[in-house]
């Protein structure tokens, strides 16, 4: 009987690793007419975040990596080049986000999204009130860079087609 319970709690351990398993996914990504990118994405659906890494290939595309954390409600942008994380609050959602990815495969990679923002204000938030404003997995994520907080005014949507590359694009549930 001891062997059971044994067996039995290797089996759950096992299952609840095997579950929270990240997506990954790559898409090339056009942003209007002379502006294409890279993006690959990894989504942790139990964690609720995403990491978005984005490589210019053409246009004025500035490299940044993203990370999305939907249990807070912020996105962070980091700028290497630049030495900068700007955060912003965002309404977007991971369901939002897998619907996007969805879509753009359903159609042909194209899908209508609010693509291009302006930063109404910007305040620098010193390193150590991080974790207070933004939580720790934004802080970690910040970490050495110069943390500018911004709120955004959207100013037009973009059409901005996808072609999916590689990745787990077409299982969605």
């Amino acid at each position: 009987m001891e062997d059971f319970k044994k067996v039995v709690a290797v089996v759950l351990v096992v299952f609840s690793v095997a579950t929270a398993v990240p997506e990954f996914h790559r898409f090339e990504t056009h942003y209007g007419e002379n502006a294409i990118a890279v993006e690959e994405v990894k989504v942790d659906r139990e964690e609720q975040y995403a990491i978005v890494t984005v490589t210019a290939l053409s246009g004025t595309i500035t490299p940044t990596v993203n990370f999305h954390d939907f249990a807070v409600r912020y996105t962070a942008i980091k700028d290497d080049e630049h030495e900068r994380c700007y955060v912003l609050r965002t309404a977007h959602t991971l369901e939002e986000m897998m619907n996007n990815f969805k879509e753009a495969v359903e159609k042909d990679g194209y899908f209508q999204i609010k693509q291009e923002f302006t930063c109404k204000s910007k305040q620098i938030i010193p390193n150590e009130e991080l974790s207070d404003h933004f939580g720790d997995r934004i802080a970690d994520f910040c970490e050495n860079h110069e943390v500018v907080y911004s709120t955004q005014k959207y100013q037009k949507k973009a059409k901005r087609s996808v072609k999916v590359l590689s990745g787990g694009a077409s299982e969605y549930n």
